[in-house]
């Protein structure tokens, strides 16, 4: 099924069609996103973690250990901090590209847009990738996320609703007559 939303831009130019990406879509989308971000992720805190053990080594390895030890909770605290500011900087900078995806939205032809559908500034799209975020993070407000675009008749979620974004389908390039 198709859903196209019809768009005039503010400055009186023609009507075209925006094609909404489905549900399914945007969520193969970002299982692609997920995957490759843990990868890049692990790779992080495995070089990460190395760095420590090779700090231990490299200076006594008793203080070096009770330091880890005692600051167990704080690194893994700090590093999942990290990851999260990661994936939203990443992710807004690919957001704010000529691509408005990030690769998973690529991959399928997708194109995250602002609902006047231009290219989302940096800002913008930190903002909704916040919003994203912590919608994946609050269990109620996840469920409602996911389940918001399966009733909204534009197909957004909550995040979208919120920054006030659309996540449409790549318009494909028409035939050259050449």
């Amino acid at each position: 099924m198709t859903l196209t939303v019809s768009h005039q831009s503010s400055d009186a130019q023609p009507t075209h069609e925006i094609v909404v990406a489905s549900w399914a879509q945007r969520a193969v989308a970002a299982l692609v996103d997920f995957t490759l971000f843990t990868a890049a992720a692990l790779m992080f805190i495995i070089v990460s973690m190395l760095s420590l053990v090779g700090a231990s080594v490299f200076f006594s390895a008793a203080p070096a250990r009770r330091f880890l030890e005692s600051t167990e909770t704080e690194l893994e605290c700090l590093i999942t901090a990290l990851v999260v500011f990661g994936f939203i900087v990443i992710s807004s900078l690919f957001l704010a590209s000529k691509w408005r995806a990030t690769p998973g939205m690529k991959l399928l032809k997708i194109q995250i847009v602002t609902t006047e559908a231009k290219t989302l500034t940096f800002r913008h799209a930190f903002w909704r990738q916040i919003l994203f975020v912590l919608a994946g993070i609050i269990p109620i407000v996840s469920a409602f996320t996911w389940l918001t675009p399966l009733q909204h008749p534009r197909r957004l979620a909550l995040y979208d609703v919120i920054a006030k974004t659309l996540a449409i389908r790549r318009p494909t390039a028409a035939p050259s007559l050449a």
